[in-house]
């Protein structure tokens, strides 16, 4: 039963970031416009769309939500516990606490700036997972940013079972030694 609730809540993080295989920028990477149907070797492996474009314009001229916050979701519900992340620093864990019912079902992935997620990057073995929310209504988690994970804005998508809609909250993932913006 608990798989199939998983399966449920990540089908929603997927969905509801828009999992259609066909990113805001992918007439310029791959001359093709968004529109057009994909081969099946296309399909394989679909990526979530994050927004990230200018917010209020699209290339198509329609209106974009902002980027996901810095620190806590625009809900309120979840929260991290650094806006900024030397990757591959295990002094600098990321933290995500998200509010739910004691008992809900939390599922969480992570975004980065490329698009990428553990989706379709398997070294990418921590920023992702799912749990139960305890009896003080927390859900809580946290990992090291791998050190090959692609600098730039990292998105943390998250659901739970009693939220009507995922919510996302961002992170600056800098290189080691780096300053944080």
């Amino acid at each position: 039963m608990r798989t199939l609730v998983v399966t449920a809540v990540m089908a929603v993080v997927l969905a509801g970031c828009g999992a259609s295989g066909t990113r805001p920028d992918a007439a310029a990477s791959n001359g093709r416009s968004p529109s057009s149907s994909p081969s099946p070797a296309q399909t394989s492996s679909p990526r979530p769309t994050i927004p990230h474009p200018t917010p209020g314009s699209t290339s198509s001229g329609t209106s974009t939500p902002p980027p996901a916050p810095l620190g806590t979701s625009e809900g309120g519900r979840v929260m991290l516990g650094r806006p900024c992340v030397h990757r591959g620093d295990p002094a600098e864990p990321q933290e995500l606490t998200v509010e739910a019912g004691p008992g809900e079902t939390v599922g969480y992935s992570t975004y980065y700036s490329d698009y990428s997620s553990e989706l379709d990057r398997p070294d990418y073995t921590t920023g992702h997972g799912y749990g139960e929310a305890g009896p003080d209504h927390r859900f809580g988690a946290s990992w090291v940013v791998r050190a090959t994970a692609t600098l730039g804005r990292a998105t943390v998508q998250v659901v739970a079972t009693d939220m009507s809609d995922p919510q996302s909250v961002s992170f600056d993932l800098v290189a080691q030694g780096a300053p944080c913006p």
